[in-house]
């Protein structure tokens, strides 16, 4: 311990910057404050050592566990923890979802849940934004739910197999758990986190992409790392299911998509000595590109949808050159305003205007749907010429748009922290609606979970930061103990961050759910590296 540790000392050098920048911009929106206010400069050393030596601690108290004996524990214990985790796990998360269910009847509806709906029917334009797939299949479990009842049956048809996935995703993990001899009482902290966590428990009934999504996120990274890390059951059942597990996540979200491809492509030339093993790895690879091209250009013509809009993929640079237009804009070139109005469909002066520094939906709703490759070469042109005569800005707009997710002070700049405990209606053709008589049950069960967002630890679990910190923290015990094969492992995790920081959103916890909702995992897998070894 008293060696000078470089990762730890680069993880505390990292976790200051996140605190110094969370200040800077939750308080004054730009990095160059930093040189004025002199108690931030004399707090990062202190930050510094001090996360260093608490690091220090937690990569000893890692690299020297050594898991106990285990003990005479209550009946109830051993039945829930050691003999049927599975059982008591999906069993007991069913049941607490269920009772939400009853009183927020037919489930909750986000506003996106409503879009897919809206996009299927025609209504609002269909395009891949959310994909198409899984609004024809939204939207069909509603026409037999509202063929035998009505509309709101629909939406409790979809839900119910949600809820019924949720908790047997969550037994299946408590079980792995229990099979690495994970510490009894981080399982019960994961029992109570998942199951009781007000937030998986609303997001357990919402009509929206994401829930599965995060589910079946979860399921692959447990599936991959127990059977193929732990086990090494190469075997063609193992490939196929992982294959498959893949296409069910791209169907639910396109980010599933460089997921897949880049986790199994990592996995192969992991294994690349063995040939068997690569060649599985890269034809589960094969089989998802070769869905994305079928899906992209067969698929979509099919059904006469649209792909995603270019916008989707732009919240970066267009947050930039708002920031610019609206602090800078007089030095703007004729030039450069000619390639920026290529792209942009409103007078630049709007799009200065419309700058929110924590959301880049208001920006990108000002360009056109689907820019010609010539169009976005001039629209780039202007952003590097005008990058070159002020780059602070462009600093400024990407940390604006980013800080929430590795800073403590911030929850969420959408106002989806709680999860949806209402239903967003804009379709005139069906009537989804909660019961009157269960109201104010549901306040109360909305209040309980405001007033744990408000608590001064257990409200640091609706935040982002506290699972990126310990992502990163776990990434750097890893390096130090040279163990690339588990980061390997841990792939999915750090992509899925990484496409949180390039989302339109600042600090969104819905789109960080898949790491949050594997934190317990990822911990429980740190613990069982040392009965490895």
């Amino acid at each position: 311990m008293k060696k000078i540790n470089i990762f730890a000392l680069i993880n505390s050098i990292l976790l200051s910057l996140f605190v110094i920048i969370g200040v800077c911009y939750d308080k004054y929106a730009t990095i160059t404050k930093i040189f004025s206010k002199p108690q931030l400069l004399i707090l990062f050393p202190i930050l510094i050592i001090v996360f260093y030596y608490f690091l220090k601690f937690i990569y000893f108290f890692f690299h020297n566990y050594k898991p106990r004996e285990k003990a005479n524990y209550p009946k109830i214990i051993t039945f829930i923890f050691y003999r049927h985790p599975f059982l008591s796990m999906s069993i007991f998360t069913i049941l607490i979802s269920s009772l939400y269910l009853v009183f927020f009847y037919p489930g909750t509806m986000s506003f996106d849940g409503n879009w897919q709906l809206n996009s299927y029917f025609h209504y609002w334009t269909w395009n891949d934004h959310h994909p198409a797939l899984l609004s024809i299949i939204m939207a069909n479990i509603l026409k037999f739910g509202n063929s035998i009842l009505d509309a709101n049956f629909g939406i409790f048809l979809f839900i119910l197999i949600e809820l019924i996935i949720n908790g047997l995703v969550y037994g299946y993990v408590l079980n792995i758990m229990n099979k690495l001899n994970s510490p009894l009482i981080l399982r019960i902290i994961t029992f109570i986190f998942l199951s009781l966590f007000p937030l998986w428990s609303i997001n357990s009934i919402t009509y929206i992409k994401d829930t599965i999504y995060y589910l079946v996120f979860l399921f692959i990274f447990t599936f991959t790392y127990y059977h193929f890390y732990i086990l090494k059951e190469y075997k063609l059942k193992n490939f196929l299911i992982l294959g498959i597990l893949y296409l069910i996540l791209y169907i639910f979200r396109n980010t599933g998509f460089y997921i897949g491809i880049l986790s199994t492509l990592s996995l192969a030339f992991l294994n690349f000595k063995n040939k068997k093993i690569f060649i599985s790895f890269f034809c589960i690879f094969f089989l998802i590109l070769s869905f994305h091209f079928f899906y992209q250009k067969v698929f979509l013509k099919i059904v006469a949808a649209e792909p995603a809009l270019v916008r989707e993929k732009l919240s970066i640079p267009l947050q930039q050159t708002a920031r610019y237009i609206k602090y800078y804009k007089e030095d703007i070139s004729a030039k450069e305003r000619e390639g920026l109005e290529q792209l942009f469909i409103t007078d630049l002066k709007e799009v200065g205007s419309s700058y929110d520094p924590n959301r880049s939906d208001n920006v990108k709703e000002k360009i056109k749907d689907y820019p010609t490759s010539r169009e976005l070469s001039s629209y780039f042109s202007s952003w590097i010429s005008m990058f070159l005569k002020h780059p602070v800005v462009y600093f400024d707009a990407t940390l604006n748009n980013i800080y929430g997710y590795f800073y403590s002070e911030h929850k969420n700049f959408m106002g989806e922290e709680l999860g949806f405990y209402g239903i967003t209606n804009f379709n005139e053709n069906f009537d989804f609606h909660f019961m009157e008589s269960t109201a104010p049950v549901r306040t109360k069960l909305e209040s309980i979970s405001r007033f744990l967002c408000d608590m001064p630890l257990i409200g640091l679990l609706y935040g982002c930061f506290i699972y990126v910190w310990i992502i990163i923290t776990v990434l750097f015990y890893l390096l130090k103990e040279h163990d690339f094969k588990t980061i390997i492992y841990f792939l999915p995790i750090y992509l899925t961050f990484l496409t949180c920081l390039i989302s339109p959103v600042n600090g969104h916890m819905r789109y960080l759910a898949p790491v949050a909702v594997s934190t317990p995992l990822i911990i429980a897998i740190i613990f069982n590296k040392n009965m490895l070894k």
